[in-house]
């Protein structure tokens, strides 16, 4: 099961078949959790919504090593699953993994602050499309919100145009 939003895409970073990197986490006995690290775009220069793909229209991201991209999105076995949260569950049994199948360091060392010590893109990631053009980002996520707070929205909005 994997909790991913509307502008997140899995994607594979090695050329493999996405079938065949999740394979390896679901041989894995003691795995309840898989630790995607984001990779955020930003409007690549568009101000106003164009034609084309989401993933074809926005091409600049922000640097691997920035600390957004520490957030992670998860790929969870539900048996092994206590609750979810937003990004991340608790487990009743097992561990989490990072994409390249080690266990996952978090940066407090707990999978309750949805933060790795360091960004991972070995395998999988997840490509979040969090701004898309000005006019789109004004339109909707403005007006409709989002899981963060105002504050922290504009705060992500205003280091991703000075980053992106």
């Amino acid at each position: 099961m994997c909790f991913i939003d509307a502008d997140e895409f899995l994607v594979s970073t090695n050329g493999s078949n996405l079938k065949d990197v999740l394979s390896g986490f679901y041989a894995l006995e003691d795995a309840g959790a898989l630790a995607l690290n984001w990779r955020n775009f930003g409007s690549s220069g568009h101000k106003f919504k164009d034609e084309g793909l989401v993933i074809e229209r926005f091409t600049y991201a922000s640097k691997q090593d920035h600390d957004f991209n520490r957030h992670i999105k998860t790929i969870l076995k539900p048996s092994m699953v206590e609750r979810m949260h937003v990004h991340e569950c608790i487990l009743k049994s097992g561990r989490y993994y990072s994409g390249n199948l080690q266990p996952t360091v978090f940066e407090n060392g707990s999978p309750c602050e949805p933060k790795t010590s360091k960004v991972l893109y070995d395998e999988i990631r997840v490509n979040h499309y969090v701004v898309k053009s000005r006019h789109e980002h004004v339109m909707k996520k403005e007006h409709k919100g989002s899981g963060a707070g105002s504050a922290e929205r504009k705060r992500v909005r205003l280091t991703l145009r000075r980053t992106i």
